[in-house]
Formats: C-alpha cells, structure tokens, sequence
C-alpha cells in the first residue's frame, strides 16, 4: 500500500518537473487535470470493484501477479507485475500505480513531441485531448499493459523524430532496446514494427526515393511473414480464434454473454485469400477500426460515447491531412514520418482487430500521434491570438499617423501656405577670397 502511494505521487511529480510543462501556467493546468483524474480513476477502480467495461481483465492481471499463476501465463506483462509485487507487496494500488507510472512517461513524450512540431501554442488543449478520453483514462489507470504500450510507441516515434530533424545520436540507440519491449508486451507489435522500422529509418536519414520504395517492399514481405507465424501461433494456442475461422459463430454469441466486447463486432472482415481481396477489405476494415462504432452501430448508452470518440479521432485525421497539405519543407517531411509510423501501427492492429470494443484499447498505442497530427493542423487554421493584436496595433498606428498627416496638410491649406519646413543647420561657410574686396 505504501509503495503504490509513493509510486503515485512520483507518477504525478514527473510531468510537472518537465521544462515545457514547468514555463507554461496552462499547460501545468491542463497536464495536472489530466494526471489527477487518472488517479481518481485508479482509486475508483479499486473501491467500486472495477470500472464501467474493466471487470475482467484488470482482475485477471492482478490476480496472476498475486499468485504467480494462471490463465495468464504467456502474458509477459503479467510476469512483470509478479515480480513487481513480489519486490514491493502485493497491493491492487501498486499494480494501478505501475500503469499511471508509464502513462506519465508517455504524457511526457507526448508534450515533446508536441514541442517539436510547433504545436506549443496548442499544447495545453492537446494535452486533455490526449489524456482525458474515457477510453485512455480507464485503460490505463488500471492494471493492463497499454500505457506501457503507449510510452514505449511515443518513444519510438520521438526517436525516429529526433533522427529525422538532428540527425544521429546517443538516442538513437534507443530504437533497439524499445523494439524489444513492445516485442515483449504484445507479439503483434513484431509485425507492426517490421513494417514501420525500415522504412521510416529511412526516410528520416533522408534516403533516396529509390531506396525507399525498396524498403517498403521489404518492409511490407517483412509484416507479412510475422503476420502469417503470428496466425499459426494463434491457431495453435487460441480456441477463440480457430472457433471463429471455422465459422463457428455459436460460440461468438455464447462468448459474448460473458464479456461484453461480443456485441460489437464490426461486420466486416479483412479477406487474405488474394492481393485483389485484401486491395478490396482492407481499407473498409481500417475505416471500421479507427472510426466505430458508427451511428448505425450504436446498441446501448457505452456505445453514444465510443461513436462521439469516433468523432473526435474523425476530425483528428481531417486536421492531420490539412496539416500535411498546408506546411511545407522540413516540417511537412517530419509530418509524413509521425503519419506513416502512426498508419503502418494501425494497419497492423486493424488486421487483428474484429469488434470496437478492442479496438478502444488497441487504438490507444498510437492515439498520441493523431493527437499530434491533427493538433498540428488545428494550431495552422486556428489564428493566433498574439499575432492578431500585434497586427491590429500596426495597423491602429499607421492609420493614427495617416489621420495626423492629413490633418497638417487640411490646417496649411486652410491658411494658404505650405508645411513649415524644417530649419536648416547654422553652420557657416567658409568665407571665399573675393567676400575680402
């Protein structure tokens, strides 16, 4: 108990500790909002037994990190927390604590990266976009591993960021070692990563066009064999999923009675029969996982607010686009990175996706990037309003000054003669030899 109190007031300390949050008195607002609702959240979650849609899987995480054992077992994320539990105590507050823990390092990733796009002036109404969702706060105040997901995504782009805009560093090194651990929370970020990692390596180390379309080739062969051992893995391991490739959609419906992601199914299906037929799905598949549930989707109360957040990720991607379009140079370059890195992490989770309810919780890994994108074209069309009263005192001088000179020019008129000029200088000049005779 004691030690998940600790570990809380560190988690909320750190954001505020950080030179952009600590110079700007609504960005410390906005991340110190979003930092205590996550622990109110965490509180709640203990106290009311679980949060609206986090009755199983919180639990089942802290019951495997109690006893050491149990359906979790090939969960690496589950074995972490038993020996975070064995080093500190076995407390719910501490496994709680441990995610708010990485969603503070992912806020502070997020706030940097916001900074180095140009999204400053912006950056305090981002920072609850990106924090505040209901979806964001009650995955990752509670014992699941998707704010470790999220800081060490955010990381990774920071890094292929920093590479892109300074060039080689210490840093840099880092991609490694955070490839590594999303490899080690989730087997489906191999494939994602094999996707994204040799092409925006690449195009951040400004490598030529020819190179680059033979990196993504490789890239998409790449996702495409860690895809194909990630079903095998799957087949072998998982009832669900052989129940549902077989057709055996009884089972769907008598799953669903037990856990509530059932009903929302997206009613489409990714077809890997072809390269005509996943040209044919995959797009419509892609819109249904980053958009659902849509209006003709909504079944119940949960659902009016997932189809709003829908919304809002909708008007994101807008921004995004206008943001891409409306800059130009090195900033449009860094722009096309975050939205490959962010498009080829989607692609990846929408393959493996197949109902919204997941999908709330596999779209928050890369949340952070659209948040970036889209707020990076809202702070391009929404006008500043330092430099509109800057600009409105220019103008408000130079019309003062024209009025003053037509005032001279009407008061000489008026009394016939010219503006009186300006005296001249009393300096004598040499007097010449005949001023003598």
């Amino acid at each position: 108990m004691i030690a998940g109190i600790l570990l809380g007031m560190i988690s909320v300390s750190l954001p505020l500790l950080v030179h952009q949050v600590a110079l700007s008195r609504a960005l410390r607002a906005s991340t110190l909002c979003v930092l205590l609702v996550h622990q109110a959240a965490s509180v709640l979650h203990i106290i009311l037994n679980g949060l609206p849609t986090m009755k199983m899987d919180p639990f089942a995480f802290h019951r495997f990190a109690q006893l050491g054992y149990g359906r979790l077992d090939a969960e690496p994320y589950a074995h972490f927390l038993h020996a975070i539990y064995r080093s500190f105590g076995s407390s719910h507050l501490l496994g709680c604590q441990v995610s708010n823990l990485f969603f503070s390092f992912a806020l502070i990733i997020q706030i940097k990266l916001l900074y180095r796009i140009g999204c400053e002036r912006v950056a305090p109404v981002l920072t609850i976009l990106f924090g505040l969702p209901l979806s964001c706060v009650f995955n990752t105040s509670v014992t699941l591993r998707e704010a470790a997901q999220m800081a060490l995504f955010l990381s990774l782009a920071y890094v292929l960021l920093l590479l892109a805009q300074e060039g080689a560093s210490l840093l840099t090194l880092s991609i490694a070692p955070t490839f590594l651990g999303l490899h080690y929370l989730h087997h489906g970020f191999t494939a994602a990563l094999a996707l994204i990692l040799p092409f925006a390596l690449a195009w951040a180390m400004k490598a030529r066009p020819v190179v680059l379309v033979g990196l993504l080739m490789v890239s998409l062969s790449g996702s495409f064999f860690f895809l194909e051992n990630a079903v095998e893995r799957l087949s072998e391991e998982s009832t669900a999923f052989n129940q549902v490739v077989s057709g055996n959609f009884d089972y769907v419906e008598s799953y669903a009675q037990k856990v509530e992601e059932g009903r929302t199914d997206f009613g489409v299906n990714l077809d890997l029969s072809s390269p005509a037929t996943i040209a044919k799905t995959g797009p419509l598949v892609l819109f249904y996982y980053l958009y659902s549930p849509l209006p003709w989707q909504i079944r119940g109360a949960m659902d009016i607010y997932g189809a709003l957040e829908g919304l809002l990720r909708l008007t994101l991607t807008f921004f995004a686009l206008k943001a891409i379009l409306n800059t130009t140079g090195r900033g449009r370059s860094d722009l096309i990175l975050l939205a490959f890195i962010f498009i080829g992490m989607e692609v990846a989770w929408a393959a493996g996706t197949a109902n919204w309810g997941t999908a709330f919780r596999h779209r928050l890994v890369a949340w952070g990037l659209l948040v970036a994108l889209g707020g990076k074209g809202w702070s391009l069309w929404k006008p500043s309003k330092h430099s509109t009263s800057e600009g409105s005192e220019k103008v408000a001088r130079m019309t003062e000054l024209s009025v003053r000179a037509r005032r001279r020019a009407l008061t000489a008129k008026r009394q016939n003669r010219e503006p009186t000029p300006k005296p001249r200088s009393k300096r004598r000049s040499p007097r010449s030899s005949f001023d003598s005779g």
